[in-house]
């Protein structure tokens, strides 16, 4: 119980809050009272899902009455159509602006907001969406919006640290700069030498402890378990140096530490993310925030693999990787420790990922688009010994020939059907958004 208090405690990455909404209700004077309850319906509706909901409580008939807030503060605005002969109003709040109009079925509210959305277009000034839905069920689009809002905002205050070697910190300069000029990311590099004098730092006794309380129920195949110092080494060293540092986040240049070090950073990278600290393997920049924050959006870690396989004719992908965390894993099943696939060195991991509904995720900075897919995972730990060892069949909705042509390589799978706040989240950064 100790350790699993000290993983908890140590959790990086994002935290968990609930995305804001300012709710502005508007309607026509004559319905001033009528709607009173339609208000209070709407925001407990909101509150329901997990939003905290601001803005006034009594509807809004004039221009002179509506409230005066700061939009940067929240991360969704939603005018709410409390009734009807209210477009005018709605029109003249929302022009220029990305907010949201939601409309209901009742009281004249879509017929209002449809003349507020037409009024806007008439002056090019529609920026926002047009969301309907009953008062029992609130719009999936203003969740999306909020949740999408709220990650880039976390996003936006991660710190990433990047491990890679003096010579090849160039390389990753103009991807890091990307980052930070779309979601405010910043990163810090950290030399191969200082992270091989703080690995070697630690007594054999914590290293042997480690091993019997998180690998103690793997299976270890082709390998030693003296193979496994290392790799346990490192992860605690990487824990170690991003705890100093105060990153959120971090990744490795995985093919040059492996060439310099003789050893994988398989292991390390997934008992970080069981530890609730994303940790990505061959310092995907560009992956990065997509692997954070679908990990915040589902509120488990996220995995990051190969695009290795497409069946056409099943609307099947296999996807593969090594660094897959044990937190993933069908219940009661058995991690498998293996050789590494392109070098045969240690440790790589084969998890038994559980099956269930999952979302698929690439994003390209250069040109910037993302691609997002929903599917389900309905096979893994296949075993097949030409393909990295964590290995899961996605069956996906849509057609994969499109994935092929739009989307690349490395696929993040986040559990859950998260298309939607993904799809919001790629209008506000201004990408080209793919649905598969």
């Amino acid at each position: 119980m100790a350790a699993e208090n000290t993983r908890l405690a140590c959790s990086g990455g994002l935290k968990m809050e609930k995305p804001t909404v300012f709710l502005i209700p508007v309607a026509s004077p004559i319905h001033r009272e009528k709607v009173s309850s339609r208000i209070l319906k709407a925001r407990k509706t909101l509150e329901k899902e997990n939003i905290k909901v601001f803005g006034p409580l009594k509807p809004v008939v004039s221009v002179e009455e509506a409230p005066l807030f700061n939009p940067e503060e929240y991360d969704a605005v939603v005018v709410f159509i409390a009734s009807g002969g209210a477009s005018s109003l709605a029109a003249e709040l929302a022009s220029g602006k990305r907010w949201l109009l939601w409309a209901y079925d009742e009281n004249n509210s879509l017929p209002s907001a449809l003349s507020a959305k037409e009024k806007m277009e008439a002056r090019n000034l529609w920026r926002g969406k047009l969301l309907y839905g009953s008062l029992d069920h609130p719009p999936s689009g203003i969740l999306a919006e909020a949740q999408a809002s709220s990650l880039l905002r976390k996003l936006s205050q991660l710190t990433l640290l990047l491990f890679t070697g003096d010579e090849r910190k160039e390389r990753f300069k103009s991807e890091a700069e990307e980052i930070s000029r779309i979601f405010g990311i910043k990163t810090v590099f950290y030399s191969f030498e200082g992270l091989k004098e703080t690995l070697n730092r630690f007594p054999q006794s914590r290293v042997e402890d480690l091993l019997r309380e998180r690998l103690r129920k793997a299976e270890i195949l082709e390998l030693e378990t003296s193979e496994l110092e290392k790799p346990l080494r490192l992860y605690l060293a990487m824990r170690e140096i991003a705890s100093q540092l105060e990153a959120s986040t971090l990744t490795i240049d995985c093919f040059s530490f492996i060439v310099q070090n003789g050893f994988t950073p398989c292991l390390a990278l997934s008992l970080l993310n069981d530890d609730g600290i994303p940790a990505l393997c061959e310092a995907d920049l560009a992956a990065l925030p997509l692997y954070v924050a679908l990990a915040e959006a589902s509120g488990r870690p996220t995995w990051i693999a190969n695009l290795s396989k497409v069946d056409f004719k099943e609307s099947k992908v296999t996807l593969a990787h090594c660094t897959a965390p044990y937190q993933l894993a069908e219940h009661g099943s058995l991690m498998k420790v293996r050789s590494h696939f392109e070098t045969g060195a240690g440790a790589a991991l084969d998890v038994p990922l559980a099956k269930g509904e999952v979302t698929l995720a690439h994003l390209s900075l250069k040109p910037l688009r993302l691609t997002v897919a929903s599917g389900n995972l309905v096979e893994s730990q296949l075993g097949n010994l030409k393909l990295c060892r964590t290995q899961a069949e996605i069956e996906i909705s849509g057609n994969p020939e499109t994935l092929l042509k739009l989307s690349g390589n490395h696929q993040v799978l986040a559990y859950g059907n998260l298309k939607a706040v993904l799809v919001s989240l790629g209008e506000q950064i201004g990408a080209e958004t793919v649905e598969i």
